[in-house]
C-alpha cells in the first residue's frame, strides 16, 4: 500500500471542498510538504514574539501559556494552507467576487479574501491537504519487498551465504 500511496502522490489532485468549490494542486513531494509546514511553524514562532504578554513570558524562561499557543497553532494552519494554494495550486472552481458572476482567478489575493470569507473551508483544504500524507507517515516503513521473496510465486534473487571453511 505505501508504494501504491506514495505514487499517487505524484499524481494532480482536485480537492472537493463544501459547496462544490474545488481546488486543484500540481503534485508535491513528501519534503515539500514538510518544508511549508515547518517554514509556517518558524513563522508562527517568529510572531510570538510580537505579543508583547508572550516576550515578557519568554524572557523570564517561562513557557508561553496555552492561549499563546494556540494562537501559534492558528497562525501555522493559516500560513500553511495559504503558502500550499500559492505554490502548487494550478486552479480553482465555484468561486465568485462581486455581481458580475465572473469567476474569480486563482491569485494569492483572491485566496486570502475566499480564506477569510469562508474559513471553514479553508480548514477543510487543510485536513484534506494532509490526509495522504498523514497515511504515508501512518504506514511507517514503506520499503519494497524483501529480496529473497516473501510474497507468494516469488523467487529467491539472492543466494544464500555459505558457511565459512572451518580453518585448520
Amino acid at each position: 500500500m505505501g508504494i501504491r500511496l506514495a505514487d499517487a502522490l505524484h499524481d494532480e489532485r482536485v480537492i472537493l471542498l463544501s459547496g462544490g468549490v474545488t481546488i486543484t494542486f500540481r503534485p508535491f513531494t513528501f519534503a515539500e510538504f514538510v518544508e511549508e509546514e515547518s517554514s509556517a511553524r518558524r513563522f508562527a514562532k517568529g510572531q510570538l514574539l510580537h505579543l508583547q504578554d508572550a516576550t515578557a513570558d519568554m524572557i523570564n524562561g517561562d513557557l508561553p501559556p496555552s492561549e499563546y499557543l494556540d494562537r501559534i497553532e492558528g497562525i501555522v494552519a493559516e500560513t500553511y494552507v495559504d503558502s500550499m494554494v500559492k505554490k502548487f495550486a494550478t486552479a480553482w472552481n465555484g468561486i465568485w467576487f462581486g455581481e458580475d458572476d465572473e469567476l474569480a482567478a486563482l491569485t494569492p489575493e483572491n485566496w486570502i479574501r475566499f480564506r477569510k470569507a469562508v474559513p471553514q473551508l479553508a480548514m477543510e483544504l487543510l485536513y484534506q491537504l494532509k490526509a495522504p500524507m498523514a497515511e504515508l507517515v501512518s504506514e511507517g516503513n514503506v520499503s519494497t519487498s524483501s529480496p529473497n521473496g516473501d510474497v507468494e510465486g516469488a523467487t529467491n534473487s539472492v543466494e544464500t551465504a555459505k558457511p565459512a571453511k572451518a580453518s585448520s
